[in-house]
């Protein structure tokens, strides 16, 4: 089931990407290079998706390879429930403002938020069906999709997979690298 939902997920975010991929080939920068708002939009693009690489990293330690095993409720799961989903969305927002593409900015979150939300709906049902009462009590608890800061708790040690962290710095990596590809774009006057 959860690979089904992921699988669902992935076809759906490459449609999207395909679309902005279009966009931004066929339509010009928001605005023009060496202007003010040019450089404030792109530091925040920089920014969203730094956070949203090493944020999936940190999130991806807590997991520890259990995901559908256990209920995992600390370090990010403890502020929200879809601390992943979360940092995607940062990321895409990240990614949305180094295009500098208007429709690029307006399409691809919004896209991604209803890709998200149907997703964490199906994903609820499985693990309400999963982990019974202890899900529900954690629904209760942690928001969906806004982090409560306040409500952080970590154990003093967690269990990780060298595997699994590796896996997430090559998820990470894809993030990044998508800097220096708009950089490179940028240069042949894209």
């Amino acid at each position: 089931m959860a690979k089904e939902l992921n699988q669902t997920r992935m076809r759906d975010s490459r449609l999207v990407a395909l679309a902005c991929v279009g966009i931004f080939f066929f339509t010009k920068p928001v605005f023009g290079q060496d202007t003010i708002p040019y450089d404030i939009v792109k530091f925040l693009g920089y920014m969203l998706v730094m956070i949203a690489a090493f944020g999936r990293v940190f999130t991806t330690v807590f997991l520890g390879g259990y995901k559908n095993e256990k209920l995992i409720k600390d370090g990010p799961f403890s502020m929200v429930r879809n601390p992943l989903y979360v940092l995607s969305f940062i990321g895409t927002m990240g990614v949305s403002f180094l295009s500098m593409r208007l429709g690029i900015i307006i399409i691809a979150p919004i896209a991604t938020a209803v890709i998200y939300h149907y997703l964490v709906k199906r994903e609820e049902a499985f693990l309400l069906e999963t982990f019974g009462q202890e899900y529900q009590d954690y629904l209760n608890q942690v928001p969906r999709f806004i982090p409560e800061l306040k409500k952080y708790k970590s154990p003093e040690h967690i269990e990780a997979t060298p595997d699994r962290i590796l896996a997430s710095l090559y998820d990470a990596l894809w993030w990044v690298l998508i800097i220096p590809l708009f950089n490179l774009f940028e240069n042949f006057g894209y």
